[in-house]
Order: structure tokens, then sequence, then C-alpha cells
């Protein structure tokens, strides 16, 4: 069994004075190419695992599958150029993080911003800003996650301890980021419907207050209009009268405490709104209301030169009937995957809740590219000593039934979960030479009961040098 996986970075720093610029202006120009190669193994089950309301298959992919005597391998190659840069001219601030991906397999995206890239203007009251910033106030039980604005924004700081965000306008996306779909083409994918993109924004608030011990506030609105598979709004209705209510409201409290060897993360999640759909997906008929929670709690401890992190979310689901009509919706994820392990957040790209995400509303029981409410943990180790570095990462999802009678609310009971699971482990080690020098090598196994019958592995090389 041969899984290759090979990465190589290459960094360029350029430092120019600049004028009457303070400090000195650095740009970082960063080079890298990656290659891999995946297995993926379907065990051939004398009685398949066919769950009621589920396709555990690949899609339009499942009969080329099936004929290929249960292996599957997936080879490629992609090269990328960076451009990073944060600095300040006067009243002017910036942060520009670009990355441009070229001959990559499969892929939906050749141009990435980073998380935050922008300019903006300092007054003396509020500084005022436009292009994509991380959202003030965003959950961070799960390390990685990452949710933000494109657009016009306004932030300020009356305190040392205060701040506050504001989004005037939002171009909405599901805020793609390089470093969360690097792997995001490694299975073959079937070609994803394109809908119409011609109306959609978001509006978001922001506060903070506290440092080693804080609260956090977020507030979203999100206009769906023409954007996604279930609206119904016909472009002239549009441009007359605006959106029809396809909308949703989203908001979190999230609480922060800092000791000296442990972090404490925990957040409260609700969202409410309308859907408008087809046919009879609805008890309604013609829409889906949402009215959702999720909780996510995080711990994060340190001891000696070890560090561990534990993340969990859990989600309410869908009401549905005798009939399995949907009465309302559940919890609506909007960013990027709050995981960080390969396999379930880039390989196969599950979430574990309906997503917001970049073709609009999005919910779907399949094995790829599936968007459903679960249960999902996230277990992190990490060791260094010296410049050396060792990292395993395990995460596990457990769906929610989605045949028969459900009451919608949040549940940890085992009778309202499936009788199947998706995990993955991943263990990287590698080694760190100050800050100018990076190499190492990891590994990823994904696994399924025996009932499932469905594995995939992989390998890879890494390595950074910065001039």
């Amino acid at each position: 069994m041969k899984i290759v996986l090979r990465k190589l970075t290459l960094v360029l720093s350029l430092c120019l004075p600049i004028g009457e610029i303070s400090s000195l202006y650095s740009v970082s120009l960063e080079f890298s190419t990656l290659g891999y190669e995946i297995q993926w193994i379907e065990k051939n089950t004398k009685q398949p695992f066919k769950p009621p309301g589920w396709s555990l298959d690949l899609g339009n992919r499942a009969g080329e599958f099936q004929e290929e005597s249960y292996l599957f391998r997936r080879s490629g190659q992609m090269v990328a150029l960076k451009f990073k840069d944060k600095n300040e001219y006067e009243k002017f601030n910036w942060e520009l993080d670009a990355q441009l991906v070229l001959n990559r397999n499969d892929s939906t995206n050749s141009f990435y911003f980073g998380k935050n890239n922008y300019l903006m203007y300092k007054t003396p009251l509020s500084n005022i800003g436009v292009g994509k910033k991380e959202h003030l106030s965003k959950p961070k039980s799960f390390s990685t996650y990452s949710d933000g604005g494109e657009g016009i924004f306004v932030e300020t700081n009356p305190s040392s301890e205060l701040s506050i965000q504001l989004f005037l306008w939002d171009r909405y996306q599901g805020y793609p980021l390089f470093d969360k779909e690097r792997f995001f083409s490694v299975l073959l994918r079937p070609e994803a419907p394109q809908y119409e993109k011609s109306h959609h924004r978001r509006h978001s608030f922001g506060i903070k207050y506290g440092n080693l011990h804080s609260v956090s506030f977020g507030l979203q609105y999100t206009e769906f209009g023409t954007w996604g598979k279930h609206t119904r709004e016909r472009e002239v209705d549009v441009k007359e009268v605006g959106a029809d209510g396809d909308s949703i409201i989203s908001s979190n409290i999230s609480l922060f405490s800092d000791w000296e060897f442990l972090q404490l993360y925990f957040d409260i999640l609700i969202v409410s709104g309308t859907d408008r759909t087809l046919g009879n997906y609805s008890k309604l008929g013609n829409s889906i209301p949402i009215r959702g929670e999720a909780f996510q709690l995080g711990l994060k401890g340190f001891y000696q030169n070890f560090t561990s992190e534990w993340s969990h979310f859990v989600t309410d689901r869908s009401e549905r009937t005798n009939e399995n009509q949907i009465v309302k919706e559940g919890y609506m994820l909007s960013g990027t995957h709050p995981g960080q392990s390969y396999f379930i957040s880039q390989i196969l790209h599950i979430f574990p809740s309906v997503g917001l995400l970049n073709a609009g509303s999005e919910k779907n029981y399949v094995l790829y590219n599936g968007r459903f409410h679960s249960y999902f943990s996230e277990l992190v180790l990490s060791y260094q000593y010296n410049d050396i570095f060792f990292k395993l990462v395990g995460a596990y999802l457990l769906p929610y039934r989605v045949s028969g009678v459900s009451d919608g609310r949040v549940s940890l009971k085992k009778e309202n979960y499936e009788s199947f699971f998706f995990g993955e482990v991943n263990f990287e080690f590698f080694v760190k030479g100050n800050s100018d020098f990076e190499i190492g090598l990891g590994v990823g196994q994904f696994f399924t009961p025996k009932a499932v019958g469905i594995e995939g592995n992989f390998g890879y090389f890494f390595g950074r040098v910065i001039f």
C-alpha cells in the first residue's frame, strides 16, 4: 500500500524602506508545491449497510467506485504563490494576505484571501475599513474555526478591555480559506450545481469585553435573496420589491477564562429565520422555519512541554412528523469547518450541521459533502522537545437519526443517534529552526464501523524555509 503526499514551501522575505513609514516595511512572498497520493478502500461486506434516509456512496461516482475492486487511488499536484504584508502608514493600516493556486486538480478556487485582508483608516473615534476581516466575537471553542466578513466595517476600542466591530455590508460566501481547503479536491467530485448568486448579503455586530477572562456577543443578519437551491425568489421580484423573507439571524454568546495551566471556552449558538423551499419537503409546503441552537465547549491545558485541546460541538436537529416532513429546521452553521482533521473537514468535507456555505443553505445526508446535524468532538495533543514537535489529532462525528419522529431538541441520548460514526486520526512530526525553517511529515487514517466498511489513509511531507 503506497501512500505518499509531498509538500515543499519556500518563503522569500523582502525588506524595503518606503517614504516616512516609521517601522521597517516588509513583504513576504511564499512559493509552495504539493503532490499527494491517497488510498481509499471499501470492504465488500455481505450485507451492505444502508441506514434509512442516507446515501453513503460517492454520489455520481458510486458505480465506477464499485468496479475498481474496492480500491481507489487519487494523485495530483499543486503550485501556489502567496503574498503577505502587515503594516501602517500615517492614518492608514493594512493587512494583505493572498494566495494564487495554480494547476490544482478539480479546484473550485484558484485564488484565496487569508483570514484578514483589508485596508483601514483611523479616525479619532473609530477605524473604518474595507476588505476581509475575522469577526471579533467569533466562537473559539475550536481553535481552527474562522468566520468573518468581506465588505465594509467599523471598529472601535473605547477602553483596553472593550472592543466593538460592525460590518455595514458583507458579501458573505462561506469565508473560504486555503488552509481549510488545500485537500478539498483530493477525491474526484461530481461537478457542483451552480446557483444564482445575484442577491445576498450579511450584516454583523460584535462586542468583546475583558482580556484574561472575557465575554463576547455576536449578531449576524443574513439575507438569502436568490441564493441557494431552496430559494423561490425570481430575479424580477428581487429587483422590484427585494427578498421575500429568506433570511436568518445568527447570534452567539462566548465565555473565555485563562488560568496558568488551563483555558476554558464555552459558546451558546442560536439561529432563527426562514428558508423557502419546493415540493413537500416541508410540512408547510413552501417554506422551512429555522429555529436552532447549538453548544460548544473547549478545554486547553498546558503542562511543561505538553499541550492538549479537547473541543465538543452538539447541535439540535430537525423537528419532523410521522411522515418525515420537516416542521422546523435546526441550527445552521456558517464560516469554515470547525475541525482540523483532514478527512472529515476537507477530503470528505462533512459538516456537523446544516451549513450556510458558499452555495447558500446546504443540507445533505451523504458521506461526501455531507451537511447534517450531529455531535462532533476533536482531541489535539502536542509535545515540544527543543525544536522538535509532535502532534496527534483525533476526531469523532456521530450523526443524529434522520428518519422517524423527532422533537428537534438537543440530545445526548444514544437512541437519538445513528448506529454508525465517522472517525479519524492524524499524526504529525516536524522540526522548527527558530522562525526561518520547518520540515516534517504526517500520516492520516479515516475509519468507519465494519458495517459501513469504508476506510482511507494517506501520508505527507512538508517543509518551509525563509530567506
